[in-house]
């Protein structure tokens, strides 16, 4: 049995030489393709959105499979790979270590997660590239990652605000019924909003709202010195009484929230378009 193994590794490795040969040569005439059509050649560098996040804000995910199609740029070794993850460099070292990552693979002995931050949709590699590029050389679709989630500065994401009012209508009290607002004892219909944001905007909620409702989407909500990750279904309070509440949509699905306010109010109902949300 244990000749048979060191058979097919040795057998792995001697064909590794030939595939990470071939992954360099399709890396290679990538790189000349986008160069003439004038597209990026190499990975995304973190430090380029590193401004624009909050490393001290970062949401632990744990393991998870990702997608190869979003792993896109790398926390320290851009030029070491193409924008696919060919290997781009020729060195003993990064050839030995490909290699090697392939005959791990090509045995079934299998390869320890990589490690990701998460931006938006796109992940940028912290450990891990020569895994992600053989991953990616073989056809994989997904990967194991222990993932950290990193939310965007509202500083930096200031050009990004969203008005209010201008992204959704009152909801007409004939079309909701109380119990399907946020309050299970609600006596009459409180004013509800239907809100809609896109990847990345930011929108500031009123003080006259207190409560939030993620109907489908992925939010990330800051509000009282505190910042939740919300996935549908999922609701918060807004705490608005001591604190303004600001709201962003991850991801490039369509964030779509309900807030309402404690009690209906012609000064409440004044600030909002009169328009029925379906």
């Amino acid at each position: 049995m244990n000749i048979v193994t060191t058979n097919m590794q040795t057998m792995a490795f001697i064909k590794s030489d030939a595939e990470f040969n071939r992954a360099k040569v399709r890396g290679f005439w990538q790189t000349v393709l986008d160069r003439i059509l004038g597209r990026r050649t190499h990975l995304l560098p973190f430090n380029e959105v590193e401004e624009q996040i909050d490393l001290r804000r970062g949401v632990d995910l744990g393991l998870t499979d990702i997608a190869l199609a979003n792993v896109v740029g790398s926390v320290s070794r851009t030029e070491d790979f193409t924008r696919d993850f060919s290997p781009c460099t020729n060195s003993h070292l990064n050839r030995e270590r490909w290699r090697g990552i392939y005959t791990l693979v090509a045995t079934g002995a299998g390869i320890p997660a990589i490690e990701v931050y998460q931006v938006g949709d796109d992940y940028y590699v912290i450990d891990g590239h020569h895994r992600v590029s053989v991953a990616k050389h073989l056809g994989w679709s997904t990967i194991q990652a222990h993932v950290t989630q990193l939310p965007w500065l509202v500083e930096a994401a200031a050009s990004k605000m969203v008005d209010f009012y201008e992204r959704g209508g009152l909801m007409s009290p004939n079309t909701q019924s109380p119990a399907v607002g946020f309050g299970e004892s609600m006596s009459a219909p409180a004013p509800l909003l239907r809100l809609i944001l896109y990847k990345n905007e930011v929108c500031r909620i009123p003080h006259a709202y207190s409560e939030v409702k993620v109907v489908s989407g992925n939010a990330w909500l800051t509000t009282d010195g505190r910042d939740m990750f919300l996935v549908r279904g999922e609701r918060a309070s807004l705490a608005s009484h001591r604190d303004v509440a600001l709201i962003s949509a991850l991801g490039s699905t369509p964030l779509v929230l309900e807030v309402r306010s404690e009690e209906e109010s012609p000064d409440l109902l004044g600030l909002v378009p009169q328009q029925v949300c379906s």
